[in-house]
């Protein structure tokens, strides 16, 4: 595996923590400063959750002091039943980043761009999500105990709408004065294992774009004066990352292949750094990956993500099965 320096020189960026924790670690072999990771297991996920608590975290593994949270679910979309289940604890995750309920919405945004599928996440969670806003204005003493105001919105793409994401949600926040707002976008992955399987909440915000070296204005609580909570799973990898996992691979089936006969013969791991480094940056910079089937993938994530949402913004679990069918039969 390759450093953060390294990743970051071949003009890789790193959207999971997990995944910038697990480099660090590996490379150093060492706790890192300002870092503490908890891990939990169920009988269908993996959860880690990093907690970056000083300056000296935040150097180390290149992100602000916060809170990320991964939700690894390997088998989400070869089991129906597995959705649900992420859904519930996604939202079981979510809900203690929420602010506590003063009346004022929670602004809900989808990030990306629908045409490009890899890209359309956030959009795609939006038109599977529930609005109520408009209940709380026209009509409050009709509103059902349980449900919490929320407003959604989807910016679309700078080319196409000449608007930076920052600037809708940032008039939208000014109009609508939110207690929080949570974004929903697709990010980059750094292991072909977690592309469309790894859900990351994080408290800290989000610059969209980043995962594929595309930085945009930062959405986060400095630049929009309340709370932003980002979720996101990757739909792609970095195609330094597929080359890179599979030369080490060979590598690593070469010399036992040696071993086993004897031979003395072994690949020098300087040269081999160097070959690896001269095709990437040459030959494959700023190549992104994505499944062949990740149009469905994204509508099992939406679904996923839009079920767990309006889960967590409820104060009665009890609404479950109501939220659950009115996000799947607007799919």
């Amino acid at each position: 595996m390759r450093s953060i320096e390294q990743q970051a020189r071949l003009g890789v960026h790193i959207d999971l923590a997990v995944e910038a924790h697990a480099l660090l670690r590996g490379d150093r072999d060492v706790e890192i400063p300002g870092v503490a990771e908890t891990v939990e297991k169920t009988d269908f996920a993996h959860i880690s959750t990093i907690k970056i608590l000083d300056e000296n975290g935040a150097r180390s593994l290149g992100r602000p002091i916060g809170t990320y949270i991964t939700v690894e679910v390997p088998e989400i979309h070869e089991d129906c039943v597995l959705i649900e289940k992420t859904a519930a604890l996604l939202a079981e995750k979510l809900r203690p980043l929420l602010p506590a309920e003063d009346g004022r919405p929670i602004l809900l945004v989808g990030l990306g761009n629908e045409a490009a599928v890899p890209d359309a996440l956030g959009p795609q969670v939006i038109r599977k999500s529930m609005a109520t806003r408009h209940f709380f204005v026209q009509m409050p003493d009709q509103v059902e105990e349980g449900f919490r105001n929320v407003t959604l919105v989807a910016p679309n793409v700078l080319g196409n709408t000449g608007l930076e994401s920052f600037e809708v949600v940032k008039g939208i926040k000014e109009e609508v004065n939110p207690s929080c707002i949570v974004i929903i976008d697709s990010l980059a992955a750094a292991s072909i294992k977690r592309v469309g399987t790894s859900f990351q909440l994080a408290d800290t915000g989000i610059t969209p774009g980043s995962g594929i070296g595309n930085h945009r204005l930062a959405l986060d609580e400095a630049t929009l004066g309340v709370p932003v909570i980002a979720m996101g799973v990757p739909t792609v990898v970095h195609a330094e990352t597929i080359i890179n996992e599979a030369l080490a691979l060979l590598k690593d089936s070469w010399t036992l292949d040696k071993k086993k006969e004897g031979a003395a013969g072994h690949i020098v791991p300087e040269e081999s750094a160097r070959i690896i480094d001269h095709i990437l940056e040459k030959e494959n910079s700023g190549y992104t990956v994505t499944p062949k089937n990740i149009d469905t993938i994204t509508a099992d994530l939406a679904k996923t993500i839009a079920i767990g949402t309006n889960l967590a913004r409820l104060h009665a679990a009890s609404i479950w099965t109501t939220m659950a069918s009115t996000s799947t039969s607007n799919t």
